[in-house]
C-alpha cells in the first residue's frame, strides 16, 4: 500500500503536497503533520518529534507518519464522495489538486 510505504521511508502526505519528514528543516518545527488534520498522530505529535523518531531510527516515526497518510487518503476519499454527492466535484478537484500540486511543485523546485 502506497501510504504505509511512503510512511515508512518519511513521506507525509499534507493538503500541501507530500513532503519527507527526516530533511533537516524539519528538526525544530512545532506544527503538526498537516494542519487541520483530525488524525491522532496530528493531534498528539509535532513535526519535530516524528522528524527526531526518523533521525534516531526508532519504529515508532514510520508507524506514525503510516497511520497519518492512511487518515489523509481516507479523509480525501471522504471529501471526494462528498463532492459527488453535491454535485461539485470538479470545483473540489481543481482546488484540490491546483494547491497540492503547486505546493509540490515547489518544494521540488528549492531542495
Amino acid at each position: 500500500m502506497l501510504p504505509t510505504r511512503n510512511g515508512r521511508t518519511g513521506g507525509i502526505y499534507s493538503k500541501d503536497g507530500k513532503y519527507q519528514i527526516p530533511g533537516a528543516k524539519y528538526q525544530y518545527d512545532q506544527g503538526p503533520l498537516d494542519e487541520g488534520c483530525d488524525c491522532p498522530v496530528c493531534g498528539a505529535h509535532t513535526r519535530a518529534y516524528v522528524h527526531h523518531l526518523f533521525r534516531t531510527h526508532e519504529m515508532l516515526g514510520p508507524v506514525l507518519a503510516s497511520m497519518h497518510n492512511i487518515r489523509f487518503l481516507t479523509r480525501l476519499a471522504e471529501q471526494i464522495r462528498e463532492s459527488i454527492l453535491n454535485g461539485n466535484f470538479e470545483a473540489f478537484r481543481d482546488r484540490f489538486l491546483a494547491r497540492y500540486a503547486s505546493a509540490s511543485l515547489w518544494r521540488a523546485l528549492w531542495r
